[in-house]
């Protein structure tokens, strides 16, 4: 049995599609290869934003602490700077 990917256009075997009950042929839509690739997307893209989202939550919860730390390392590498010229 052959069936086309819809993503791909491929013909492909029917044992390059996952089985799907609740499709009247029992496959999937989309073959493996397309299938997966568009789940890797989708996670990375799930990812991303969950990392974006903790990393500007830690910012934010850290921030004067942050700029504080960066304005007294600055201050201290002007006046070694300074003393060593």
């Amino acid at each position: 049995m052959f069936k086309t990917c819809p993503h791909c256009q491929i013909i492909k075997t029917a044992d390059q599609f996952h089985r799907d009950r609740q499709k009247s042929d029992g496959l999937s839509t989309y073959c493996r290869e397309c299938r997966n690739e568009m789940n890797r997307e989708a996670y990375q893209q799930l990812t991303t934003e969950q990392r974006r989202a903790r990393n500007k939550a830690t910012y934010e919860a850290s921030r004067e602490w942050k700029l504080k730390r960066q304005s007294e390392r600055y201050h201290a590498r002007k006046a070694q700077q300074g003393s060593s010229s």
